[in-house]
C-alpha cells in the first residue's frame, strides 16, 4: 500500500575500529598543538574496511591533521 513503511532485515557484521593520535606542542608555552589522527587503521591490512550501511560503500582508513590554539 502507498504510504506504508517496509522494514527489511539487513544484518551488519560487528567490527573493530582502531584510532590513533599523535600530538606535539611545538612552542614553549604549549598554547599550540599540532596533531595527526588515523581512523580505522585496520583497513590498511587486507580486508580491514567495512560498511557503515548495508547498501553503502566500503569505509577505509582516514588521516586527519589538526591545529589547536588555546587562549
Amino acid at each position: 500500500e502507498s504510504g506504508q513503511v517496509e522494514i527489511t532485515d539487513m544484518p551488519i557484521p560487528g567490527r573493530t575500529v582502531l584510532v590513533a593520535k599523535v600530538a606535539a606542542h611545538p612552542l614553549a608555552n604549549e598554547d599550540l598543538e599540532l596533531a595527526m589522527t588515523g581512523w580505522n587503521l585496520l583497513a590498511l591490512a587486507e580486508g580491514g574496511s567495512f560498511q557503515e550501511h548495508p547498501l553503502g560503500q566500503d569505509v577505509g582508513a582516514r588521516w586527519f591533521g589538526s591545529a589547536t590554539w588555546r587562549f
